[in-house]
């Protein structure tokens, strides 16, 4: 099972006067561990702020700055700081009336946030503030992959737009997402005006629907694809191809490779796989079909009597309670999956179960496939395991962009990771010896 770190837990950390400390256990032969602590958090921290940078190496945060202080909004109470501060590795980059969580790029060299002043919101892109508006959505700045541009949803009075690099696009009623090709040279999204919705990609209204759900390019930027509504039933749209009169389905996405597409949907009770237009068997709603890196081989969830099983280039798994395709090594060899059994959850690599846990987080596997690390919980604990092998406890793990942990392999047999330790921001280098 997939456990999401919750805004209570990570308040938890900013708030509690004595923070629990949880130390590592007995060594495990084969691998060594070094912790670096980057920084110590301050008291008056927010958070569900807290980000680090894809390298692991610097870390950003909102602080709170003079009294707390109970205000009613739209009949909510709220306690609110007099203040906000934006602080990276230590050094107040700003202060303003409200801030969100900063965000890096994906190379880290840069970063920006959404701030508030005099009732209006605003980015600020590596220092420099731009326009203001009403309303900034998401309360984020989205950074392209290749890190060179950056992209807000804004809203001023009835009319919604997009601003990439400072730029204002056209005014509709409404903007409601935004997303980049993964070689950064393109963009679309998708506008409201009047009861009807728009797709725009780089600038042009390609497609005009009752509805449309979001859009997807492929490796190269050259496909899309996207959901669409017309009278009530829904469709994928793939290459310009209408596909479905589905009762509900999901956005359909491409293959990391760009060469395929998949997506789950639903007619009356049965819910199945589409891949590459053709329909799979019955299907678990809501799982994604998974696609390894070169898309020649795909998982996904199937429910069975008496559970859900994955299955994998046509090979079931044995059934579980509930089943999510969670990862394929690089090279596309090895496979892990999550699931639930009773009250607990079970990691399964190439069909070997390993340890059960109250859950389990993302899986990151080595370049070679030879090793696997990921997150478990343990009571209030996170354990950090590679192989299935324990090699450390903390209070919390940290995340970068877009919610996903903070762990990279560099070598074929060296991971690192970031996690919390009370107050502490610790950087844990794992070496795997034979």
């Amino acid at each position: 099972m997939i456990v999401r770190p919750g805004l209570s837990s990570l308040l938890r950390i900013a708030v509690t006067t004595v923070a629990l400390v949880l130390q590592a256990g007995a060594a495990v032969a084969g691998v060594s561990k070094r912790e670096t602590r980057l920084l110590t958090l301050p008291r008056q921290v927010l958070g569900d702020t807290i980000i680090v940078t894809p390298d692991g190496r610097s870390v950003g945060y909102v602080l709170g700055v003079g009294e707390r202080r109970k205000i009613v909004i739209d009949g909510d109470e709220r306690w609110r700081w007099e203040a906000m501060q934006v602080v990276v590795d230590g050094s107040v980059r700003g202060t303003y009336a409200r801030a969100h969580r900063p965000y890096f790029s994906p190379d880290g060299s840069r970063i920006a946030w959404i701030a508030e002043r005099g009732g209006k919101e605003f980015a600020v892109v590596d220092g420099v503030e731009g326009n203001t508006y009403d309303r900034v959505a998401y309360g984020r700045v989205l950074f392209s992959p290749d890190s060179q541009h950056a992209a807000i949803l804004a809203r001023n009075g009835d009319e919604g737009l997009v601003v990439v690099d400072g730029v204002e696009g056209p005014r509709y009623d409404r903007v409601t997402t935004f997303v980049y090709s993964p070689d950064s040279k393109r963009g679309a999204y998708v506008a409201t005006r009047g009861d009807r919705h728009v797709l725009v990609i780089d600038g042009e209204e390609i497609a005009e629907h009752d509805q449309i759900v979001s859009v997807d390019f492929s490796k190269d930027g050259t496909r899309f694809a996207y959901g669409m509504v017309q009278d009530w039933k829904e469709y994928s749209v793939v290459d310009g191809v209408k596909r479905g009169g589905y009762d509900w389905m999901q956005q359909p996405r491409f293959s990391p490779d760009g060469s395929r597409v998949g997506y789950v949907a639903r007619i009356g009770d049965r819910t199945f796989s589409v891949i590459d237009g053709e329909v799979m068997a019955g299907s678990s709603p809501g799982v994604r079909p998974l696609f390894s890196q070169d898309g020649r081989r795909v998982a996904y969830a199937l429910e069975v009597e008496g559970g859900q099983v994955v299955v994998v280039d046509g090979e079931r798994s044995r059934p579980y309670d509930a089943v999510w395709p969670t990862a394929f090594s690089p090279d596309g060899k090895q496979f892990a999956f999550s699931a639930r059994r009773g009250g607990t959850s079970v990691v399964v690599i190439d069909g070997e179960e390993r340890p059960a846990y109250d859950g389990a987080q993302d899986f990151v596997f080595g370049p070679d496939g030879e090793h696997v690390a990921y997150w478990a919980k343990r009571g209030n604990a996170w354990l950090l395991l590679t192989d299935g092998n324990v090699v450390g406890e903390y209070d919390m793990f940290c995340w970068r962009n877009g919610g996903r942990p903070c762990m990279a392999f560099e070598k074929p047999d060296s991971f690192w990771a970031t996690a919390i330790r009370g107050w502490d921001i610790v950087r844990i280098e794992v070496t795997l010896t034979d």
